[in-house]
This record gives structure tokens, sequence and C-alpha cells, in this order.
């Protein structure tokens, strides 16, 4: 019986899965819950597969790529060691996002993406000790101390921030369907 008091909150989550919908219910309120529910269902709609990848964070597939990642804070909640979550908030972060191509620079130029992606560089949070940040170019702009772990990462996105998403990922998806491989995206 005492083990299962030192247990962590990971190890507890390897053993029984939390349900995305039940978490998403008890962590957020209002219109934050509800656009976090709407990309559930736009997920769901679209065949991408929801999974649950660690304490609090599930992972969005298609095709059997990992193409981007749910993650839920509650407050009191910690990332790494140095970091303790004031409120409950939210984030969906697209995995490998990275121009490699006209066509795919092009397409958020034509869609007006830019502005958006820009206001959702994930900075280092110093998080981690091995995390070293770094200078990234991303769609022609220049950013420092961008986070190592993830590059784009819409905190509490809204309706706008929602929109952009969806368009990022409807051409993801589009290229791994053509062959299995996103051409025009990098996967670092």
């Amino acid at each position: 019986m005492a083990e299962q008091k030192n247990e962590t909150l990971h190890q507890k989550q390897t053993k029984n899965h939390p349900d995305l919908l039940e978490s998403i219910d008890d962590c957020l309120t209002g219109d934050i819950k509800q656009t976090m529910l709407d990309f559930v269902e736009y997920c769901n709609e679209h065949k991408m597969r929801i999974q649950w990848g660690s304490t609090y964070q599930w992972y969005v597939y298609f095709r059997s790529k990992h193409i981007a990642s749910i993650q839920l804070r509650f407050k009191g909640g910690r990332l790494g060691k140095s970091i303790i979550y004031q409120d409950n908030s939210c984030g969906i972060s697209l995995m490998y996002l990275k121009a490699e191509s006209p066509e795919f620079e092009n397409f958020i130029r034509d869609n007006e993406l830019s502005e958006v992606i820009w206001k959702n560089v994930k900075h280092c949070e110093g998080c981690l000790k091995t995390c070293v940040p770094r200078e990234e170019t991303i769609l022609g702009k220049q950013f420092s101390n961008v986070a190592i772990c993830r590059s784009i990462w819409f905190k509490n996105p809204d309706a706008e921030a929602l929109e952009c998403i969806k368009k990022l990922l409807d051409i993801r998806r589009t290229e791994l369907g053509k062959n299995g491989v996103a051409s025009g995206l990098y996967c670092r």
C-alpha cells in the first residue's frame, strides 16, 4: 500500500491512461474548452488517431505519423523542476513544422498564416537542464531562445489559432496522403 502513495502521476497515468475528453472537462472552461473540444472533433472527422503519450499529453497521428500533440496543464503542476503552473491551460504543438519547399511557404503566405505562427513560436522556459535554446528562422523571420522541444506551440488556442492549426494539418495530411512522406515539411 505504501508503494501506491509514492507513485508518480506519470506512473499512475501509464497504468490507466486518462480519457482526453474527461481531462479537458476537468481542466478547462469557457471558450478554450470549446476550442479544444472542436479540435478533438476535427481530428476524429479527419481520421486522425489521438493516443495518450505522457502525463496529460496526447499524441495525434495520421497514417502512423505523429503530427501533433495536445497538452493539458493543471494549476500547481510542474514543468521540469523549476516551473509550477499558475493556472490551468492547454496547448497544441505541431510536430516537425518547418517549411522546406516554396509550395508550403506559398500556402502559408496565401492563407495569411505567418503572423499567427510567429505569435506562437515556443520560447525556452528552462524546464530541462538538457534543453539548449536555439536561434531559428521560421518563415523568413529570425527568432532567438526557441525551445528545442518544439518550435510552434499554440498555448490556449483561440478560434484564429485553431483555424491556422487545421489548415496546417490539412496540408500535412494531404502531403502524407500522397506517398506517406511530407515533402514540403522538414522532419527533424
